[in-house]
């Protein structure tokens, strides 16, 4: 299910591992959003689900008693989205700003390096 729009998701792989299992076994959700994974042993499980454009999704230690179906919700996350911005130059503000700076800083100096900076002795 879209934790967004609450609405459950088709084509979501689902993957379960365990030390039970010689390998993983992975199924993908139907047109409801549901899946089946039949015929696991008894034991603990790790479920995946990953599907384009979401969040991958890990529920850890899902236990599973021996002859027994267990029913496993999940609530996918969109992707981020990440957008940068750039903006370069500089306002009347920003400019005006820098003035009463630039005109502090030439009050606050001694007035020796002062006078050099205006003959231009730096």
């Amino acid at each position: 299910m879209s934790a967004d729009s609450k609405q459950r998701l088709a084509d979501v792989v689902v993957s379960a591992t365990s030390p039970q299992l010689q390998e993983d076994q992975i199924v993908v959700t139907d047109a409801q959003g549901e899946f089946r994974i039949p015929n696991l042993p008894a034991g603990v499980y790790t479920l995946r689900f990953d599907k384009e454009s979401i969040r991958p999704f890990t529920r850890t230690n899902i236990q599973l008693p021996e002859d027994r179906t267990v029913r496993v919700n999940a609530e996918l996350l969109p992707e981020a989205f990440e957008e940068m911005v750039v903006v370069s130059g500089q306002s009347s503000a920003v400019q005006s700003a820098v003035e009463r700076l630039r005109r502090l800083r030439a009050h606050l100096r001694p007035r020796g390096v002062a006078a050099r900076e205006a003959r231009g002795g730096g």
